[in-house]
């Protein structure tokens, strides 16, 4: 009965490590390209991969080279999460391409998915301006942006403010669409009777790519009022005094 057990029990324990073999050599879902998002400054020079389509406990790895390379950053997927960033080492900075690997809880590696570093999205403005810099109520006063490159930009707005001897802050928003025959992007500033009379300044200026990035431009005077922005520029040249 006891040597019955035994074999019982040692064929149980190859059984398990059969399996367990058999788990380990499984390898992981190789990334998507499109669930990839390299995120660099506008030198090109890396900051951290982004990979999405992943699990909690998931091990992502980001290489320099298809096969071997140097490990440019690991990173493992926090519990609730899909998404996790990987920032890039000092030494991976310069690198034009990166390779991903995704590792799965008990399994090997997946082969590695390459993405192409692109650089952040950054309009240059050449120019900005209105037609009129004084109005009153039922005038509307246009404004343009000439862009040097738009880089596939979907959408600008203005954010012009204005205030009151109280202090409030009155804020309006104007859309600007591209204009296909003079290149630049249009909008207009409705001024009526219930127009808040004073000098009206652009607060900020916020683009968006085709790609759902944001670039926002604020003026370099009005910096407290506004957060998370990326560049700061002289937007005076667009003040529209109410009358």
């Amino acid at each position: 009965m006891k040597k019955t057990s035994m074999l019982s029990i040692l064929l149980l324990t190859c059984s398990l490590g059969t399996a367990a073999a058999a788990l380990a050599s499984e390898a992981s879902r190789a990334p998507q390209p499109d669930s990839i998002a390299v995120y660099s400054d506008h030198d090109r020079v890396l900051q951290s991969v982004r990979v999405s389509s992943v699990e909690a406990g998931d091990t992502v790895t980001v290489y320099d080279g298809e096969h071997e390379g140097r490990i440019l950053g690991t990173s493992r997927v926090p519990s609730g999460e899909q998404s996790v960033d990987v920032e890039v080492s000092e030494t991976g900075r310069t690198a034009s391409k990166v390779y991903v690997s995704v590792a799965q809880p008990g399994k090997a590696e997946s082969t590695r998915t390459d993405k192409e570093a692109v650089a952040a999205f950054a309009p240059v403005m050449e120019a900005a301006e209105v037609n009129s810099s004084k109005t009153q109520a039922g005038d509307s006063v246009k404004v343009a942006l000439d862009l040097a490159e738009d880089q596939a930009v979907s959408s600008v707005t203005l954010l012009y403010a204005v205030e009151s001897k109280s202090g409030r802050l009155t804020e309006q928003q104007v859309v600007l669409v591209k204009n296909d025959e003079t290149g630049k992007y249009e909008g207009w500033f409705a001024v009526d009777s219930l127009t808040r009379r004073g000098e009206w300044h652009v607060q900020q200026i916020s683009f968006q790519s085709e790609r759902g990035e944001r670039f926002v431009i604020s003026n370099a005077h009005e910096e407290q009022w506004v957060s998370g922005t990326t560049e700061h520029m002289n937007l005076e040249g667009m003040n529209i005094i109410v009358q």
